[in-house]
C-alpha cells in the first residue's frame, strides 16, 4: 500500500511540476518521526475562514495515542476519549457530551490525523521547497469527510528538525478554510491520562 501510495505521488509530482519531490531520507525521517510519535503537546494559532467573517485565536492541543486528544482555549475545553466527546463552554460552565463517535468522524485539526491520512490514503502528494532559510516538507490528503469544506489537509513540515510549521484545511472548491500555525510543538511528552478524563 505504501509502495504504491510513494509512487502515485512520484506520478503527480513529475506531471504536475510543483515542487520538488521529497529525498528519500526526508521521506524516511517523516515517517519515522510521526509513525514513532505517542503523543505531543503544541501550541496553535487558529484562523477560520467563513463566507462573511475571519475567526482567530490561540489553543493548546495535546494528544495521547492512540485515540486521546484535547484542545484548550480561551473559550472552549474539548476532549475526545475513545470515541467519546466531551467539550466545556469555559464560561458559562456548559457542558455538551457525544457517545460513540462514528470511526469516519476524524479531527483534521490534530497533525497525527493528517499524517495518517497521508500514509494511509491513496489521494496524497508531498512535495519539498526550499529557500535559503530553509526547506518545508508539504504533505497533502484527501480527508474523505462529506462535510465539503474540510475535503482536504495539507501540512507543512520544516525538513531540516521535523517540526510542523502549519496545518490548512481545504474545501472542495480549493479554498482554505482553516489554518493553523505551530508556535510550539513537543513530540513525545510525557502526558497524564488524567486531562483526558471528563
Amino acid at each position: 500500500m505504501k509502495k504504491i501510495v510513494v509512487l502515485i505521488s512520484i506520478i503527480v509530482f513529475i506531471l504536475s511540476g510543483c515542487g520538488k519531490l521529497p529525498t528519500v531520507d526526508v521521506n524516511k525521517r517523516c515517517y519515522d518521526t510521526f509513525s514513532n510519535m505517542t503523543s505531543f503537546c503544541a501550541e496553535i494559532k487558529v484562523t477560520s475562514y467563513s463566507n462573511t467573517n475571519t475567526t482567530e485565536y490561540t489553543a493548546v492541543q495535546y494528544y495521547k495515542s492512540p485515540d486521546k486528544m484535547r484542545t484548550e482555549s480561551q473559550d472552549l475545553i474539548s476532549i475526545v476519549n475513545d470515541r467519546s466527546m466531551c467539550v466545556k463552554n469555559a464560561a458559562s460552565g456548559q457542558i455538551i457530551r457525544a457517545e460513540h463517535l462514528p470511526a469516519t468522524d476524524i479531527d483534521y485539526m490534530f497533525i497525527n490525523n493528517v499524517i495518517s491520512a497521508y500514509y494511509q490514503g491513496e489521494a496524497t502528494t508531498a512535495a519539498m521547497e526550499s529557500d535559503k532559510d530553509e526547506s518545508v516538507l508539504t504533505l497533502t490528503a484527501e480527508t474523505g469527510l462529506s462535510n465539503p469544506y474540510k475535503a482536504v489537509a495539507e501540512v507543512k513540515i520544516r525538513a531540516e528538525d521535523m517540526m510542523p510549521l502549519s496545518l490548512e484545511i481545504k474545501g472542495r472548491d480549493g479554498k482554505t478554510y482553516t489554518e493553523i500555525e505551530y508556535l510550539s510543538f513537543e513530540i513525545n511528552k510525557e502526558i497524564s491520562d488524567e486531562i483526558f478524563s471528563f
